[in-house]
């Protein structure tokens, strides 16, 4: 993993920060450093979410908890 820090919290409202044009170097050179790298890296892969509906009564669940406007 490549990173570029631009910039440092002092405080909730304060910082110390790089000039755009140090900032933009600084990443643009993260970024070649990362390229120049790309076979080190693997793809993170997630395994498929799964979601779980209880409903109070049968009826949200017969139309999917959504209202279906000129269809019967």
């Amino acid at each position: 993993m490549e990173g570029a820090v631009v910039k440092e919290a002092l405080g909730f409202h304060s910082a110390h920060t790089l000039t755009p044009e140090a900032a933009q170097n600084l990443i643009r050179d993260a970024a070649r450093r990362s390229l120049e790298r790309l076979d080190d890296f693997a793809p993170y892969t997630l395994d498929a979410p799964t979601l779980d509906l209880t409903f109070k009564n049968y009826r949200p669940a017969e139309g999917g908890g959504l209202p279906c406007r000129g269809r019967t």
